[in-house]
């Protein structure tokens, strides 16, 4: 895996539809059927009842899919007997040739494996293959042992550490068919641990005893790896044999001592564990069947009840591109106000602007649904800009409707109060940050200059590499980005701050002035605006991803001179009024999955 802003030059996937499956989770492409890029996040997979099995027991050999899945063997006692699940019932097949308990299997409902196991109270070291119908002696495990785990098919198959009766072991055996061989150890001795995978070269194992191991090792063929540890560590858990190694489930086990039965679910991404939904019934001792994304839990203890319990794992994958969707309207239309950028889709500020009838000096707080009015202004104005959040919002400069002015008030989520004002007058100004560390650039008339403000005083910062009006601006003091604007004309001028310098990126795909802005110099989203000549307004949104920009979802309302709010992300935000041409009180709300930083080549 790479970050986003990492892959240029590489090649995204193009799909003609959206995959159905969380192993995109994190990941984007471009379908080329709505032409767009999406994601997919992941939300918490759920447990349900599925069909209890015919016999109870625990510590079963396990395998196939949700639809498909076989139960082999197990405790109490010693046993033969074979059941095959269709997605809703278990259905008796025949049994084992010899019947034992702690085995293990891999492949499918018409050619599995089952090897190793207890007879009579020992290791022992038996494997039988299934066709479908019957059962039949394969070759016999260099090392007999129990509770190992595994992954693969029938004739390519991995049995990784287990337990000899004297000692626990790292060895781990590859099956090709016919006879097994001795590969490279695990890197940590364990039994009972979960695993997923189906192929030989390309597995994991987690979890296990002694004493609640949480390791995962990731098996290529050749080598074991260590990666991330399960948030709980815990020992006769269950896995998911059709997995992969980069999407997998941890179910259930115990923790000792004293043991205690676990109904705990982890998902498995590639990188990491996440806790998930629980299953309904706490055990230890369940085998598995199926994928991180649709699979089973069968049988376990504490016997007799849940020996015989199936549930069934559903894991929902949900798309995600950019999207805008319709917010309350502000109560007074009008366009060319100060924004708190660093506020949030829930809690917005807009202040002053131009309404018909002149400079206004209303403020409106926003609450992710409507607006109420907050405290005026002490100088109405507009083509202002400010920074900030709800609570702690500064509104700078402007024009009061007869000249240029240089006034600087600070709003507390109950008033404002006039504070320093900045060094110089100015309107058309653009403004990002917080208010104890914002930052204002640009203005009327096209100037490059920036001041920094601390929460007090105001300080010169670096000039723009091109001066410009009405640029979309945000970001934080360290991180930020000014994307288009006017010269004369609109431009497509993209720079970035670092707290001390601008630098030049990559352009805009389109030039405009009057948008707005909300994320950082890694990735931004730059809305609206108006384009010249004829200076139309525009319902454009691209998006900037540390390099380019990209064209996403319009909004609904083309319109110009908007501010925004968006905590600093390009995942979540709101821009509000505006000229359309005439005044707006259009508010949209964009949200996108903020997951996105994650790529496959």
């Amino acid at each position: 895996m790479t970050t986003y802003k990492a892959i240029h030059g590489k090649t995204i996937q193009h799909l003609a539809s959206d995959p159905d499956s969380a192993a995109y989770e994190g990941q984007i492409w471009f379908n080329t059927t709505s032409s767009d890029y999406k994601t997919i996040t992941k939300v918490a997979g759920s447990w349900s009842t599925g069909g209890s099995t015919n016999t109870g027991s625990l510590s079963q050999a396990g395998f196939g899919t949700q639809s498909a899945a076989m139960k082999v063997g197990g405790r109490p006692g010693e046993k033969a007997v074979a059941e095959i699940y269709d997605g809703s019932s278990w259905t008796e097949v025949n049994d084992l040739q010899t019947a034992r308990a702690y085995q293990s299997g891999l492949g499918t409902t018409t050619a599995g494996l089952v090897f190793g196991g207890i007879l009579s109270d020992a290791q022992c070291a038996l494997s039988e293959e299934y066709d479908g119908t019957n059962w039949a002696e394969g070759n016999n495990m260099g090392t007999g042992r129990y509770l190992t785990g595994t992954f693969g098919t029938q004739t390519a198959g991995l049995a990784a550490t287990g337990n000899t009766y004297d000692a626990v072991t790292d060895v781990v055996e590859e099956y090709n068919g016919s006879s097994w061989s001795e590969v490279a150890d695990v890197n940590t001795a364990r039994v009972t641990p979960g695993s997923s995978g189906v192929t030989q070269t390309s597995g994991i194992i987690f979890g296990g005893r002694p004493t609640n191991r949480d390791e995962t090792e990731e098996w290529n063929g050749t080598a074991w790896t260590e990666l991330s540890d399960l948030n709980t560590g815990r020992q006769y858990i269950s896995g998911s044999p059709a997995g992969t190694s980069t999407l997998a489930i941890a179910v259930g086990g115990a923790t000792s001592p004293p043991e205690v039965n676990k109904a705990l679910t982890e998902f498995w991404d590639g990188s990491s564990w996440t806790e998930v939904g629980d299953m309904a019934n706490a055990r230890r001792g369940g085998s598995g069947a199926g994928t991180g994304t649709a699979g089973l839990h069968f049988c376990g203890a504490p016997l007799p009840g849940n020996g015989q319990l199936t549930e069934e794992w559903d894991f929902t994958s949900t798309l995600a591109a950019g999207a805008w969707a319709s917010g309350g309207n502000l109560i007074t239309a009008r366009g060319q106000m100060m924004g708190a950028g660093a506020g949030s889709q829930t809690a917005a500020l807009g202040a002053g602007g131009y309404k018909s009838g002149g400079a206004a000096n209303e403020s409106e707080e926003y609450n992710g649904s409507t607006w109420s009015e907050g405290d005026n202004l002490n100088t109405a104005r507009y083509d202002t800009t400010g920074f900030g959040t709800q609570t702690a919002g500064v509104c700078v400069t402007g024009h009061d409707g007869t000249a240029l002015n240089s006034a600087v008030e600070e709003y507390n989520g109950t008033s404002w109060t006039e504070v320093t004002n900045l060094p110089t007058t100015r309107a058309q100004i653009s403004g990002l940050g917080i208010l104890t560390a914002g930052v204002i650039v640009g203005g009327n008339p096209g100037v490059a200059e920036s001041f920094e403000y601390d929460g007090t005083n105001w300080s010169e910062g670096g000039d723009l590499n091109t001066g410009r009006t009405f640029i979309g601006t945000s970001g934080v003091l360290t991180a930020s980005i000014a994307a288009g604007g006017k010269t004369t004309v609109a431009v497509a001028n993209t720079e970035t701050y670092n707290g001390t310098s601008w630098t030049e990126v990559g352009d805009l795909g389109t030039a405009r002035y009057g948008g707005a802005a909300f994320g950082t110099t890694d990735s931004a989203v730059h809305a609206t605006g108006a384009i010249s000549p004829p200076g139309a307004v525009s319902a454009l949104v691209e998006e900037y991803d540390g390099s380019s920009w990209t064209e996403v979802a319009n909004v609904s309302s083309a319109r110009k001179k908007t501010p925004s709010s968006g905590s600093g992300t390009s995942s979540s935000a709101v821009i509000f009024g505006g000229n359309d041409p005439d005044f707006s009180t259009a508010t949209e709300e964009w949200t996108k999955a903020q997951n996105i930083k994650t790529i496959t080549d």
